[in-house]
C-alpha cells in the first residue's frame, strides 16, 4: 500500500482590519514641524521613565532601543511602544505607561538638544547615527527598566528574603 502526502494549500495570514489600520497609522507617522502635543494610544503608546533609571536601560538596549524622547527640565525619558503592548506589564517602579487619552509632547523632527523635549534617538524610515525605528519592542524595554531598577535599588524585598 502506497501513502501520497501532499502538501496542503499555502496558508494566508488574514490581519484583522483593525490591526492593519492601526500598522498604517503607526508606519506613517513621523514628528511634526514643532512641538506638538500628540494622543497616545493611535500610532504609539509613550512609557517614561525617570532619567537615573532610563539612561541605565538606555546602556543597556543600545541599538536595539526605537526612538527616545529626552525632557531635561523634567529629567524623563519616553520610549515608544505598540499601542496597548505596555498595559499588561508588571509595574517597574517609578516607570509609567500611557495609552489612549494621555498626551505627551512631541519635539520637532531634527531637534536633538535644548531643556524641552527633544530627540536622544529619532524616529527614521532608514537607520543611521543618532536615527532609530519609532517602536521598542516593549518586553525588551520592560526587561531593561527592570534592570536598571534593581541596578539601582537592588532586588525586590521577596528576592532578598
Amino acid at each position: 500500500m502506497t501513502t501520497t502526502h501532499t502538501n496542503p494549500a499555502p496558508t494566508t495570514v488574514l490581519t484583522h482590519p483593525a490591526e492593519q489600520q492601526r500598522q498604517d497609522v503607526t508606519d506613517s507617522w513621523s514628528p511634526p514641524d514643532r512641538h506638538e502635543w500628540q494622543p497616545a494610544g493611535v500610532a504609539w503608546d509613550p512609557v517614561k521613565a525617570p532619567a537615573y533609571l532610563g539612561d541605565r536601560a538606555l546602556a543597556r538596549l543600545g541599538d536595539t532601543s526605537g526612538a527616545i524622547v529626552r525632557d531635561y527640565y523634567r529629567h524623563r525619558l519616553y520610549w515608544f511602544v505598540p499601542p496597548g503592548t505596555a498595559a499588561s506589564w508588571r509595574p517597574v517602579p517609578s516607570v509609567k505607561t500611557y495609552g489612549r487619552g494621555a498626551w505627551i509632547e512631541i519635539p520637532p523632527a531634527g531637534l536633538r538638544k535644548g531643556l524641552g523635549p527633544h530627540w536622544v534617538r529619532e524616529p527614521a524610515p532608514v537607520t543611521g547615527p543618532g536615527l532609530a525605528p519609532l517602536l521598542t519592542d516593549p518586553g525588551v524595554l520592560h526587561e531593561a527598566l527592570t534592570a536598571a531598577h534593581v541596578a539601582v535599588n537592588g532586588p525586590p524585598i521577596e528576592a532578598r528574603r
